[in-house]
């Protein structure tokens, strides 16, 4: 399944390997609900047949099966690629893997598909790219290396470049979500930042399941094939009568209004009950929240996840020790720090990634800013082939992805889920209070 965002007048193109042979069919759904379905036969509309065609492109090699959006149909279409096999059959099939640039034959009982494209073109026949996204992609490289490039587009306006370099995970499901794996497959969720052994999900690992619509925390970012186009809108209407975001302006990660205040309302007075703080953060994300006293007060650390606008974090009093301050006065300074545009990549049962992933994040001229990715598979024994370094956690300043974006060999991948990922770091924000200890 992938979305197209088009206007009125514009057309949307659509093909496959798989059209006209078996059950394979393209299915458009404009966002009124009305829905166009290819021919399933013979038909070559729609069709792809060869390499040469799929590199002549649409509407040059070959005519996809396509529709001009009417009124009332502006906004996200859905497009889905059906294969040779009933929805409900699995079958790779012989002949379905080979070179992204060799000649390919669809095999006729197969699962996969093995050319697709979906444009956009203007009234005047020019394509558009940029236009065109997908939450999942289910690929299968059985031999050598996956080396696809995807640009991913957050949330809060950011824009990454993610190449793939060569990773090897034989069938494999592709999505980016903003925490990774979670302690709970609930939206309320909140980020291990680690990979696990394992690769099912509900037993070894909990995550936000990429089909789901967007809950309030959990949030999975979408996958171009192109630089997303800056002609889209900050949000969308689709089929079903949905609403969802598309390309707004850059949110800054930024905290304001912090206070601390006692369970019992009064504002700068913590109890054995314990206290709330309490901040405006300027987007969802991350928070990081540092505690620091005077004396023998033990800085303390709580991290969450935060919605964009008002936030209240319970803080049992105690510091990073466990001890409660002594009765009276105390000065507190609360820091809090926001993660911004934050992406994670789970590899779930990708045996080898020798290359690691090169992941940079654009500035609005498409030129590089960052190349920083984190992991943290110091669960794992570091034996060889082991990702090196085992970790280098969430703090710092990370490590460079063209250098090594998470890399390991030797199947040191297999029957366990690696997690990849980056963000941006928002300015600190402090607010220095006098607690009432009572």
């Amino acid at each position: 399944v992938h979305y197209a965002y088009l206007k009125v007048g514009e057309t949307l193109g659509a093909a496959s390997s798989a059209q006209g042979i078996g059950s394979g069919q393209i299915i458009l759904t404009a966002p009124d609900g009305t829905v166009y379905s290819s021919t399933v036969g013979t038909t070559t509309v729609g069709q792809i047949a060869n390499r040469t065609q799929e590199l002549q492109g649409p509407w040059v090699g070959y005519t996809p099966f396509s529709q001009v959006v009417g009124a009332g149909q502006a906004g996200l279409w859905k497009i889905e690629l059906v294969s040779t096999n009933p929805p409900a059959t699995i079958a790779e099939g012989a002949g379905a893997n080979v070179a992204a640039d060799a000649a390919w034959t669809q095999n006729t009982a197969s699962s996969a598909i093995a050319a697709w494209d979906i444009s956009v073109r203007n009234a005047g026949g020019t394509i558009i790219p940029g236009r065109v996204y997908t939450n999942v992609l289910n690929m299968y490289v059985d031999y050598g290396n996956y080396r696809g490039v995807i640009y991913v587009l957050t949330k809060d306006g950011y824009v990454y470049k993610v190449n793939n370099n060569g990773s090897s995970g034989i069938g494999f499901v592709a999505f980016v979500n903003n925490k990774g794996l979670t302690t709970t497959a609930t939206d309320a969720g909140e980020p291990i930042y680690k990979s696990v052994a394992g690769t099912n999900p509900g037993t070894n690992f909990n995550i936000w399941d990429p089909r789901s619509d967007d809950g309030t925390y959990s949030i999975t970012q979408k996958m171009f094939y192109n630089v997303p186009a800056t002609d889209m809108p900050a949000s969308s209407i689709m089929p079903g009568g949905k609403t969802t975001w598309l390309r707004g302006p850059k949110i800054i990660p930024a905290v304001t209004n912090i206070s601390v205040d006692g369970v019992e309302g009064t504002a700068g007075q913590v109890s054995k009950k314990g206290a709330y703080i309490k901040f405006t953060a300027s987007v969802g994300g991350t928070y990081r929240i540092s505690l620091v006293g005077s004396g023998s007060f033990v800085t303390r650390k709580i991290t969450g996840t935060a919605v964009a606008g008002n936030n209240s974090i319970f803080w049992d009093g105690k510091d990073g020790a466990g001890v409660s301050p002594a009765l009276g006065t105390a000065s507190v300074t609360a820091n809090i720090q926001l993660q911004g545009a934050e992406i994670h990549f789970p590899f779930i049962d990708v045996e080898n990634n020798p290359n690691g992933l090169i992941i940079e994040q654009l500035n609005d001229d498409n030129t590089v800013k960052s190349d920083v990715v984190y992991w943290d598979d110091a669960s794992f024994p570091s034996g060889t082939g082991a990702s090196s370094p085992q970790s280098n956690g969430n703090s710092g300043s990370g490590i460079s992805s063209n250098t090594n974006g998470h890399k390991w060999s030797n199947n040191y991948g297999d029957v366990r889920t690696m997690d990849t990922w980056t963000y941006i770091l928002g300015d600190m924000a402090s607010q220095n209070t006098t607690l009432n200890i009572v």
